[in-house]
């Protein structure tokens, strides 16, 4: 047990050292001058600390008291502070080399201390992405949004192994854009990646990002709106009057997108994410599994548009066409730069038209001709026309949107319950929509809430929207995810009997979401970013997309395998092929009972007409 008196030493001890640390942390905070000497007064006091201890244990032998003092306490100063420089000799020799030492190492650590500053500049440089850009033949995307991560990840598939640099260019720290990238995207292979910070509206930032020698530029749509993505856009065109490099821009307005295309004679191709979403999720609330159609379709793994010169249709008629090919569908032809998507099966091919095909690569094998077939299609109608019943859970613009997409195609007196936190929207629905009356209850989403809107009325559909205002995007998919569990507890034992389409806007939780068993799924970012990557490799199928998202045009459709056989029948994909030709149809594939897709079958495999079998067509 400690003694009284042991316990004093030691509490004064810890004094003394507190007492030490307060006038050295003192020092130091005066200035560069009083660092210094308090290191020289704390360096003198380590020697005469060192000196005695040597001394009381007898280091120093039968040296002197005086000699210990003087010869030994020079040699800890020596050693400690002057680093061994001072050769041996009188007091007057080692007072004149120590006071060239204190020159020396000044000098010597204004040397260190300007190196190491300069350094630390150009590390910082480095770190914020101020360095220019030298490479060559780039992808450069000008603009920072959740749509990056898919972009990276389609252009990695779309360069099929070859080395291709893209270089971004945002008003965000380097070290962050790269941190996330590497986080989001799991193997970009081949791929290099080179991130730099500034402006995009900044000509000058573009200037360093090599705009010049780019391949092509991606504009990203910020979260500020289109107002930035259009400044962006005047920015390339100040460098590059004649915009002889591809450039793709991502707006949400869509009359932003029609000025921009009218503006720069039709050079710059937008894209108008918000219409796309749109329009695939009011697709979705009247075909069960097209919001997946359009995914794989856009996908650049597997089946992808092509367009090509094939010499060998010249001269034929599309319908002979639509059945020659074995490892292709084709669903369109391009005509002096204008595409025709899925025209009548009388239309000649003329010469130097080009083939729109849908293949897994640019090139085919060879058609052949002659195959005929003379049965019809069981029917010719698709589906009997009645007033639709739809929830809609959650509430912004896009839903808006969507409403104002399905509104020309259903029946008079089709209705919508909208069950909403107010807390969350901008503005309330409309009372109509054309054909579409609409009521609105202000909910937080909660079971009885559920319960009660589906006692009230038997929805055909129920779309769980996306909250876009005053929440972030991981909070909206968080509560999407929710609702879709609430739905499933609420319809468990009863049968769903209703179809289910959700919104998620972040595809990091696409995976997640499907858990919760919805019929289709629409990946906001994901849909948005295959587009902008599809159009950035061939600006040329802008058009095709452009008719192929709208629904007044020729648009994918998943059709019952009822309306071209009978049920238990047997055929071969050609045959399938030239049955959906007499529906005026161009077959793209076919999607299984469980929702696999198939693009592209080959024609020559068979197929069993079995009752959950849908033909996925253009027509």
């Amino acid at each position: 047990m400690p003694t009284p008196r042991f316990e004093k030493f030691t509490h004064r001890l810890r004094d003394l050292g507190t007492k030490l640390r307060y006038h050295f942390d003192n020092g130091v905070t005066r200035g560069p001058f009083w660092f210094v000497v308090t290191l020289g007064v704390m360096g003198l006091i380590t020697s005469v600390v060192i000196t005695l201890l040597g001394w009381i244990v007898g280091a120093f032998g039968d040296s002197s008291t005086s000699s210990v003092l003087t010869s030994g306490l020079w040699q800890r100063i020596d050693s400690i502070l002057l680093g061994n420089e001072v050769p041996p000799g009188t007091p007057a020799v080692r007072l004149v080399w120590a006071l060239q030492w204190i020159p020396t190492i000044t000098i010597s650590a204004a040397i260190i201390a300007f190196v190491t500053t300069t350094m630390n500049r150009r590390l910082e440089a480095l770190s914020r992405g101020a360095s220019p850009v030298i490479e060559t033949g780039h992808t450069l995307v000008l603009g920072w949004s959740t749509r990056i991560f898919p972009i990276l990840d389609q252009l990695v598939i779309a360069s099929e192994g070859r080395r291709r640099t893209i270089v971004i260019i945002a008003d965000r720290k380097t070290t962050l854009m790269m941190t996330e990238i590497e986080a989001r995207c799991d193997d970009l292979g081949k791929l290099r990646v080179v991130c730099r910070t500034g402006d995009p509206t900044n000509p000058k930032a573009l200037v360093r990002a090599n705009l010049k020698a780019a391949s092509g530029v991606i504009v990203l749509e910020p979260d500020s709106g289109d107002t930035a993505a259009i400044a962006t856009v005047l920015a390339v065109k100040s460098l590059d009057p004649e915009l002889q490099i591809p450039v793709v821009v991502e707006v949400s307005n869509p009359h932003h997108a029609t000025a921009l295309r009218h503006a720069t004679g039709e050079k710059v191709r937008t894209v108008s994410s918000w219409n796309i979403i749109a329009r695939v999720t009011a697709q979705a609330s009247r075909q069960p599994g097209i919001a997946q159609v359009f995914t794989d379709f856009l996908d650049f793994a597997g089946n992808e548009i092509h367009i090509i010169s094939i010499p060998a249709l010249w001269g034929h008629s599309y319908g002979e066409a639509l059945v020659a090919f074995e490892d292709a569908k084709l669903i369109g032809l391009e005509r002096g730069d204008i595409p025709m998507v899925n025209p009548a099966s009388n239309t000649v091919i003329e010469p130097g038209d080009f083939a729109i095909v849908i293949s897994e690569t640019s090139t085919v094998g060879a058609v052949k001709f002659g195959y005929q077939s003379t049965r019809e299609p069981l029917r010719t109608d698709e589906w009997l026309e009645a007033p639709e019943h739809l929830l809609i859970i959650g509430w912004s613009e896009m839903s808006e949107a969507v409403l104002t997409e399905l509104a020309p195609f259903v029946e008079p007196d089709s209705t919508v319950s909208v069950l909403a936190d107010a807390a969350l929207i901008k503005r309330h629905p409309l009372p109509n929509y054309g054909n579409i009356m609409v009521d609105f209850v202000d909910t937080k989403g909660s079971t009885r809430a559920l319960e009660s809107a589906l006692r009230e009325r038997a929805f055909d559909q129920v779309l769980v929207m996306a909250y876009r205002h005053q929440i972030d995007t991981a909070s909206a998919d968080a509560k999407t995810m929710l609702i879709l569990l609430l739905i499933n507890t609420v319809l468990k034992g009863k049968g769903r009997g209703v179809r289910l389409i959700a919104e998620i806007l972040d595809s990091r939780r696409a995976d997640l979401a499907l858990i919760t068993e919805p019929d289709d799924l629409v990946v906001s970012d994901r849909l948005a970013a295959q587009m902008i990557s599809q159009l950035i490799e061939d600006a040329r199928l802008l058009p095709i997309f452009n008719d192929l998202f709208d629904a007044k045009g020729s648009t994918l459709n998943l059709h019952p395998i009822e309306l071209y056989v009978p049920h238990g029948d047997t055929l071969t994909v050609r045959e399938l092929t030239a049955i959906a030709a007499r529906r005026r149809e161009s077959l793209v594939g076919i999607r299984h009972g469980d929702g696999t897709i198939v693009l592209n079958p080959p024609a020559s495999s068979s197929i069993a007409a079995d009752p959950r079998l849908s033909v996925i067509v253009v027509s």
